[in-house]
This record gives C-alpha cells, structure tokens and sequence, in this order.
C-alpha cells in the first residue's frame, strides 16, 4: 500500500509542479494497481529521483509507453505533402514486453571454430581411448588451459579450433587416445550504450550477441536518432555501423560480434530525404553526411543522390511504364521549389528532399477483345487475330444464344481522337463471305436474342429533357446489360418485321442481310402466313429531296428466292396472312335437349340452329321455362342488384 502511494505521488508531482517545467503535461487518471504492477504513463513525465528513492524504486518500475504519435521529422515531411510517411527502419526495434533478455538468449547449434576464446571461458574436454575421463576447465588469468597430465596449452586470444588442434596435437603422443573439445558455458560482457535510444546505459550481454542485439537490450533507436551512423567504439578505435545495409541488402558482415568494453553511440540523425507514391516502399530515409562535423555549409552537409538513387532507397516503383518523377525542394531561403526530373543519374536530391512518383495510365498495345455473348470474352493478340475472320474462325467463339445479324467494333480514330463504331454481320463472317482488319484496341461486342428483344421496348432518355435528334451520353447502363448508346445505336439499324411472324419487332441489322434471314430472327413465319403476299418496303435514300421517297415491293416465295431480296435498316416486314385460325368460341347447352354439351359457334349462329345441332328437346322438356344466360348480362344483374 505504502509503495501504491508513493506512486501516486510521484505521478501528482511529476505531472502538476511547476518545478518539474512541464505544467501543460497531461497526466491519465489511474486506478490503484496491484503491488506488483509498475506505474504506467502515456508521456515522458520527468520524475523526481528523490521520491524514487524514497518509494524503493528504480527506473524498471516505471514504463513509458509510446504514444504513437508521428515524430516531428515525419510531422514536418507530412505537412508538405500531405501523406503520411514514416521513418524506415525503427520498426525493426519493436518487441513484445515478454520478450527474452538479451543475456538469456544463447544461440542454437554448435560454437563455430572462429570464435575466439578469453579467460573465464570453460571449456567440455572429453578423452576416450585409453583415458575415459570427461571434465570442465575454466581458462585461468593467464589466459592458458590446464589439463591434468598435459602441459598448459594457450587458450586466450585463440579460436576454439586451434585450442582443438593444440589439444589433439598433445594427445596424438599417447596410444589409443583421443579428446573432443566444446565450449560449456558463454561468458558474459558489459557494453556501454549511449546516445539516441530508449534505455540508454550499460548492458550485460554475452560474447554471442551484436551490436544489433544491443540496440535491442536498449529498447530500440528513438527516431530523433541515426541508423546509419551508429559507432561501434573498441580498444580506442572507432568503427561506423549502417543498419540500413543489413536492412535493405542482407549485408550481415555489418551486423558485428560485441567484445567486453565496448561502447556503442547512437548520434542524432542525419541529413534526410523522403520518397512518396506509386514506390514499394514510400517512407523517410536517411542519407549519409557529405562531410562530418559542423564547420561546413549547410548545402555541403549531406550526399547528393541521383533519381537512381533515390528509387533504390524506396524499393523501385510499383510497376514500370509511363511514370512522374517530381522533385520538392527546400532553398537556403526556406521557399520550396518543384521540379520535373528526367535525368536519372543527375544528383539532385539532397538534406529535405522529397521524391513524388505518379503513374500515368497504363496504355495496353497490341490487343484486341470480345466482349457481350460469347464464350472466349477478354483480350485476345491482335498479331494472331488481325481479322474478324481469324477471331471468329469457329461457331464455338459464340454464346448459346446468339443473335447473327450485327456485332459491333468500337474503335479509337486516331485522326479525330474520337471513338467510332462499326457494325458488321456476324453470320456473313461466320460463312466467310464477309471479313475486316481490326485495329489495335478494338473492342467487338456480340449480343444475344434476349438482349435485343429487351432493347425493342426500352426507352433509353432520360426524365430530362432531350432535344431531338440529341443523343445520350452513353454511360447509363439500362436492364438489359447494354448502355444507352449501344441501344440507341442497335434501334436506329432495326427492320421492323410485322404480321404473320411469331415474334414481331424491330432487329438490328447489317449489310449483307437479306428476307429470309429478316424473317428467321422473328422466329419464323406462322401457319396462317401467306407466303405469295410478303410486303417489303424499303426508303430510297438520297441526297436529292425529289428522289428520295419510299417504294413497297410484293415478294411471292414461289417466284422469288428471299435469299436475293436485301433488307437494310429502316425497311418495313409484312407477312400477310391467307386465313384466319378457328376461334375458341362455344356455347353450353344443358338441361332436357337430346344431346347436350358444348358446341362451336361460327359467325351467324342462332339459339334455333343450336336446337336443331343438339336434335330437339326431350319429352319431359319445358320450353316457357328455358334459361338464357350470358357473362355480360350477369354482371349487369350483378351490378344492379348490389345498387
């Protein structure tokens, strides 16, 4: 309870005296924790080390979690940019807060022969042969192995391979003996970190572990720290160690095996450049200083970097094609400059410099596709289909339920820069009277018989007012699958087929057709069709008012092959009809006649013609009591009565 309370008062003091300098920092209200449990806050908080003291506590009690909030780098690149970026690299250091000590963490598998051994190392020495004894023997002060029976053999500052050999060498004197030698225990090292990390400060490791792994025992480098400049500090000598060559090429030579005393500084980071867009690998990277130290210009302080450069650090661009690559700059005088850059290997960005990289639109060369009623819908190789009778080679290509008279080819004209469409008939390229060249990008669209009597009845404008003649824009897409402009296109190539056909209407047609294929796709002719009176009338378009008029042709089938007979767009269908079928018209006869049931009716019948069919009355029949009754005259009664 007791340490629960001084907790409590650390947190009031470190959060609201105004001798701590920090009088706007937020302080979370906390519940009473366990006694186990250490103080979490959400913020760096200083803290009075007196009241540490005084609550027996340390540092350890104390964990600060990271808010989450962007560091003032990635803060400063965002406002100029308007993306968020994040810092590459300092992701590598998060850890779970159960993760293993670095000092308990020995690496698996046998000690390789380079490595090098020191006094207090100990060492597994088994002899088998004449000798069969096995025992631990800790390398002394003086740095040498003393085995019983062997003369002391130098150990310290060599490899465990060569204390192997040297033992093995002392044993080759002996008969029958040999000795087999394996590290026993890791010794432990002190390195001293400091600078940019979290827990900065000195580290018990052991001589397995890297700098990498330091870094990890210190929580991790803060982002206001480098990456690529961290010094590794031994016997005196300084050596320079760049993360970002472990990070980005795997270069674990980098990556070096810590010694006791070693002392480990992380500077604060360096120059920086920031890649965004259409990268693998947008984020804010740190580039090397052009010369070290402070005495310098500031636009000699960091390395200059080519566009190369630059999309090597941010992992390349997405795809390649057609792609912007746009330089923001920042001048002496704090004004940002943008800039176009072309030259990849010209250096041109340097400390501040931001890469934007934007694809332009992919541009697809070489392909043509089918879309609509088809069963090989998609791109197909303008180089093996350079015709419609080379896409179209096989009735297999088609839907079950094709309509053969039009397909359409929508095109790019590249001397207007406007999309045309062409149709053509999908029969006659089938039967191969009828070919085209396609063009790179065409797009071939094939319709079904449903498709087209969906589009004889459907009005495609719009609630709007239209004038006439306009057309749509062609974006609306209607029930049927097609937009508006496909389906106004289909309506104004339609032949209207009428009269004895089981299914009237209008039909999109192509050059090339002719009656009898007019007549087909109307499903044909019915029984009563009379096949010597077909009325063809068709527009005689010209540009001459005078000439231009309509005439009606009579096709007798007897005397005229339909095939010879063409049919265009606007003309007019009518199959007459020879007779007409019977009706389903009858009456029912009930009551005392000599044959009652239903009878037919034919125009002229009486009730007396009906008595006469049914053979007279019976000798039990009533005539003044006959009924007569019709649906009409039941509904008026009904009518009157309920009124």
């Amino acid at each position: 309870m007791m340490k629960r309370l001084l907790i409590t008062q650390i947190a009031f003091i470190a959060g609201f005296s105004s001798l701590t300098g920090y009088a706007q920092t937020a302080m979370p209200v906390v519940a009473p924790w366990d006694a186990d449990e250490p103080l979490v806050v959400t913020e760096k908080i200083p803290v009075d080390p007196i009241l540490l003291r005084s609550a027996h506590l340390d540092d350890s009690d104390i964990t600060v979690k990271d808010a989450g909030r962007p560091s003032s780098l990635e803060a400063m690149y965002a406002d100029r940019i308007v993306e968020d970026l994040h810092q590459f690299g300092y992701e590598m250091f998060a850890q779970d807060s159960g993760a293993t000590p670095a000092t308990n963490r020995i690496p698996a598998g046998a000690v390789q022969d380079d490595f090098v051994l020191s006094h207090q190392d100990e060492l597994d020495v088994s002899f088998t042969g004449q000798r069969t004894d096995r025992g631990t023997y800790r390398i002394n002060s003086q740095g040498q192995l003393l085995l019983p029976d062997f003369l002391p053999i130098p150990a310290a500052g060599r490899t465990i391979g060569q204390v192997r050999e040297a033992v093995q060498a002392s044993v080759d004197g002996q008969y029958n003996m040999k000795a087999y030698i394996s590290l026993s225990s890791v010794r432990q090292i002190d390195a001293l970190i400091v600078g940019h990390v979290h827990k900065p400060g000195r580290k018990t490791l052991t001589v397995f572990h890297t700098v990498l792994d330091a870094l990890i025992e210190a929580g991790g480098i803060d982002k206001t720290g480098s990456m690529r400049q961290v010094k590794l500090v031994r016997n005196g000598r300084s050596q320079y160690v760049d993360l970002y060559a472990l990070l980005m090429h795997g270069a674990t030579n980098i990556d070096l095996r810590l010694r006791d005393g070693d002392r480990i500084v992380v500077p604060p980071i360096g120059p920086t450049v920031a890649i965004a867009g259409e990268t693998k690998r947008p984020g804010i990277y740190e580039i090397l200083p052009q010369l070290r130290g402070m005495q310098h210009a500031p636009e000699d302080k960091s390395e200059i970097l080519s566009l190369n450069d630059m999309l090597e650090l941010g992992g390349g661009v997405l795809a390649p094609g057609d792609n912007r690559f746009l330089k923001l700059g920042v001048t002496q005088s704090g004004q940002e400059i943008v800039k176009d850059i072309d030259d990849p290997f010209l250096p041109e960005f340097g400390d501040g410099s931001i890469l934007m990289v934007s694809k332009g639109e992919a541009r697809r060369y070489g392909t043509v596709e089918i879309a609509g009623h088809s069963r090989k819908t998609g791109l197909h190789a303008l180089s093996k289909n350079k015709s419609l009778s080379e896409l179209f080679d096989s009735e297999d290509i088609l839907g079950a339920n094709i309509y053969p008279l039009i397909g359409l080819i929508e095109r790019w004209d590249t001397e207007k820069l406007t999309p045309v469409t062409v149709d053509f008939p999908l029969r006659l390229v089938l039967k191969g009277t009828y070919d085209q060249l396609l063009q790179d990008g065409d797009k071939i669209t094939l319709f079904s018989n449903d498709q087209i009597k969906a589009i004889q009845g459907a009005d495609f404008t719009s609630s709007a007012s239209i004038e006439q003649g306009s057309r749509t824009d062609g974006e609306e897409e209607t029930p049927h699958g097609l937009d508006a402009g496909i389906g106004e296109y289909l309506k104004e190539r339609s032949v209207f087929v009428r009269g004895a056909v089981r299914y009237p209407g209008a039909y999109p047609v192509s050059e090339g057709t002719t009656l009898d294929m007019a007549i087909a796709v109307a499903g044909g002719m019915t029984l009563e069709a009379n096949t010597t009176n077909i009325e063809v009338t068709t527009a005689l378009n010209s540009q001459d008012e005078e000439k231009a008029d309509a005439r009606r042709l009579s096709v007798n089938f007897s005397q005229m092959n339909p095939q010879n007979i063409a049919i265009e767009a606007g003309d007019s269908v009518r199959v007459n009809q020879k007779f007409n079928k019977v009706a389903n018209n009858s009456v029912l006869l009930m009551g005392e006649v000599k044959n009652p049931g239903r009878y037919d009716l034919m125009p002229g019948d009486t009730v007396a013609s009906l008595m006469v069919r049914a053979g007279g009355l019976t000798e039990q029949a009533y005539p003044e009591g006959a009924i007569f009754s019709r649906a009409s005259e039941r509904k008026a009664a009904e009518t009157r009565f309920r009124s």
